[in-house]
């Protein structure tokens, strides 16, 4: 499962060369929302991390467990116009806290290359809830966490966009992204972008 992959992350890094175990004030990890050039995109800073940083990042995480949940979600695709149509939030100790296929009453098919990548089709969703039934459980179940994706970025814009579109309050958790510790704990740079090159899991 893509959660518990994440998750097998987070122990490796810890138990990595010299982990450090105590907490920090995780600012330095923490992914901030802001606006660029007057639009509603949504952008996010990050420091550039050392792989010590990542070990440090991942032992302090798991040190302070119960404040943390693990999100990952699945979407008709990539776009600004694209949606929300499952959630999977486990606790760091992978026990699941929620699990919904979600019904996008609004769309009539699902894009080709999104049903390759996750093989959901929109006869499988007919019959599943709407974001709006189950988002107040899902409010509830994250109510005053910090959400670990990996690719936060995506996760956060496509639930904020998918709550925009059914009128639904957004999450105002603060996110924080294993992507990018994990890509400097594997340490393939990047010259392009000049930093480390993301993994794929």
């Amino acid at each position: 499962m893509f959660l518990g992959a994440i998750w097998l992350i987070l122990y490796c890094f810890e138990s990595s060369r010299g982990a450090v175990a105590e907490a920090h004030d995780y600012e330095e990890f923490r992914f901030k929302p802001r606006r660029s050039n007057g639009t509603s995109a949504r952008r996010f800073e990050r420091p550039a991390l050392s792989q010590h940083d990542s070990r440090r990042w991942a032992a302090s995480v798991l040190a302070n467990s119960s404040s943390y949940l693990i999100i990952d979600t699945e979407t008709t695709g990539l776009s600004g116009r694209d949606e929300v149509i499952e959630v999977a939030i486990i606790e760091m100790n992978g026990n699941k806290v929620f699990h919904s296929h979600i019904k996008p009453p609004k769309r009539r098919k699902m894009p080709p290359d999104a049903e390759r990548i996750h093989g959901i089709s929109i006869s499988f969703l007919k019959d599943k809830p709407t974001l709006e039934q189950v988002w107040p459980g899902i409010q509830a179940a994250l109510c005053g966490k910090t959400l670990i994706a990996y690719n936060a970025e995506f996760d956060e814009r496509l639930l904020r966009q998918t709550c925009r579109k059914y009128n639904l309050q957004p999450l105002g958790n603060r996110w924080e992204c294993a992507m990018i510790p994990y890509a400097a704990w594997v340490g393939e740079w990047n010259d392009y972008r000049n930093d480390y090159k993301w993994q794929k899991l």
